[in-house]
């Protein structure tokens, strides 16, 4: 397994410790990392009623949430050697 800080495909770039927003919901990238020559993106969301933690395919995330790249931010801190906890 090899570990990323970012990954770019067709001009969607996802960046460890991203925040996306949908609607009322706010999921952060939390890992990207390749696995058997696969990319690989760890999130969690804010939402009680969300999906929680969820690991999927690079390629599957961004062709679900493309329409939500705009919204990007990044989380403020806590970052570190693939690690993010925004809990300040």
């Amino acid at each position: 397994m090899k570990r990323l800080t970012t990954y770019t495909e067709n001009d969607y770039t996802i960046n460890l410790g991203d925040l996306f927003t949908i609607g009322d919901t706010v999921i952060i990238i939390k890992e990207l990392f390749i696995l058997n020559d696969i990319v690989y993106v760890s999130s969690d969301d804010n939402s009680p009623i969300g999906s929680g933690f969820l690991i999927e395919s690079a390629n599957k995330f961004i062709n679900d949430k493309k329409d939500y790249f705009d919204t990007v931010t990044t989380a403020p801190s806590g970052i570190k050697e693939g690690c993010c906890n925004c809990e300040d």
